[in-house]
């Protein structure tokens, strides 16, 4: 198992759970947690998976800050049994983007990094403390973590179904920009479960347009390679939630199920 590969595309996919921060919708701060489990349909090196991943979103005038935490137990057919712990944070404005991302597989740490980037007219100017001092353009001006559910539901919204973008959420040191291409499709009622139909119910979301997306995530360095190192599905609302998710990582998939979601009040500008 490339436990590299796991920890890097953890990170990225995991965004697409949290809401956008500009949509035709009004937006949804708030905090949700999201039970993990192995996809049945795809078994591959893993016989289970169990943890949970708590998911938050704020706004204060017009920063926004998302972490994401999440610790898993990943369990081989041997009953080997490897601990995998993910933790983010990003703090988004307008052109400016802090980062902070830890993950650990099996007990060793795969990646610490933290810094910050800067858009302007010429690509991203990179800053990062961790895990050591640089300095560093980046061209081209890659989509951060929210903008890039945004500018899908904008793609899906204008009846777009295949779109393609760079992103950069300062992984790897803070140097590595992923093309993600995304595949948009018409949303079918018999898509959700019992339970997706009564927490979209209860959020108010149940006549709110979505569509069924598939991301699929291109390392550096591969932009030509046809296969994905990872593959995510999911169901994504108007206002760029997605209750539930699907990670396709080749050897094994993971589901995320929504279990609970607590909205957070934004605080308005002064």
């Amino acid at each position: 198992m490339n436990g590299c590969k796991i920890r890097r595309l953890a990170v990225v996919g995991f965004g697409l759970v949290l809401p956008s921060t500009i949509t035709a919708e009004p937006l949804l701060t708030a905090k949700a947690v999201y039970d993990l489990s192995l996809d049945d349909d795809e078994l591959g090196v893993m016989s289970r998976i169990e943890g949970a991943m708590t998911t938050s979103l704020t706004r204060n005038c017009n920063t926004y800050t998302s972490s994401v935490a999440m610790s898993a137990r990943l369990e081989g057919p041997d009953g080997s049994s490897i601990p995998l712990i993910v933790r983010s944070k990003h703090i988004e404005g307008e052109t400016s983007l802090a980062f902070e991302i830890y993950a650990s597989l099996a007990g060793v740490e795969t990646e610490r990094t933290e810094g910050a980037a800067e858009r302007n007219t010429d690509g991203i100017s990179v800053t990062v403390s961790v895990p050591e001092t640089s300095s560093f353009e980046i061209e081209a001006g890659p989509l951060f973590p929210m903008e890039l559910v945004e500018e899908a539901v904008a793609a899906a919204r204008a009846g777009k179904t295949l779109v393609e973008f760079p992103s950069y959420v300062g992984s790897g040191g803070g140097r590595e920009v992923y093309r993600i291409s995304v595949v948009i499709g018409t949303y079918d009622t018999r898509m959700d479960s019992d339970d997706e139909t009564l927490f979209a119910a209860g959020l108010g979301f149940a006549d709110m347009a979505r569509w069924p997306m598939t991301f699929s995530y291109f390392l550096p360095g591969e932009r030509d390679s046809m296969t994905s190192a990872l593959t995510s599905y999911s169901v994504v609302y108007e206002n760029g939630f997605a209750q539930a998710a699907r990670h396709d990582f080749g050897p094994f998939a993971m589901r995320l199920t929504l279990a609970e979601i607590s909205p957070i009040p934004p605080t308005p500008c002064r």
